[in-house]
């Protein structure tokens, strides 16, 4: 048989170790949860980073397309002119031109995938995590301002369009 200063050594260890366990516990708990915050801050600014570079070549793109547009209200201006000798010699190679240059824009929003951009490249396809809220919205954003880029561009093919026909029937009237 156990005395009780024995016993009451055998409680106060039971009890040191129980604090030791749970204090040990804690600590781990702590650390998986900064590790784990960590980790999310980190994606979160490789998010960023993406929606930026995406934004930075949806703003060239912009760019680009405001000089096809001055491009096109110089034609704008040879087609309404009727003193304009030749027209249609003046204007087809810019109006041709303006054309493969939209083309080639709608290629260049075309390679800008939102979610290539915000999400982070994943190795291992079974192990890939649905996309948080906050990467959802960037990716939303960049598909708006790609949508709004793309109507814009439409508009000017139909611009193009529209001076073609316009030059055609001036050659064809007397």
């Amino acid at each position: 048989m156990l005395s009780n200063s024995s016993k009451e050594a055998n409680i106060k260890w039971l009890g040191a170790t129980a604090i030791v366990t749970v204090g040990a516990i804690a600590a781990a708990t702590a650390a998986w949860y900064v590790v784990q915050n960590d980790r999310q801050m980190k994606q979160r600014k490789r998010a960023r980073a993406g929606y930026r570079d995406a934004l930075k070549l949806l703003q060239q793109i912009k760019r680009d397309q405001e000089a096809i547009q001055k491009d096109l209200d110089a034609i704008h201006v040879a087609v309404s002119d009727p003193s304009v000798d030749d027209i249609k010699k003046k204007t087809e190679y810019p109006l041709a031109h303006c054309n493969e240059l939209l083309l080639r824009l709608l290629e260049r929003l075309d390679a800008i995938r939102p979610s290539d951009a915000v999400l982070p490249p994943s190795l291992d396809l079974q192990n890939q995590q649905e996309p948080t809220e906050f990467e959802l919205e960037l990716m939303q954003h960049i598909k708006e301002r790609k949508r709004r880029i793309i109507q814009s561009i439409e508009r000017d093919f139909s611009r193009v369009d529209q001076y073609k026909q316009e030059i055609l029937e001036m050659t064809r009237s007397p």
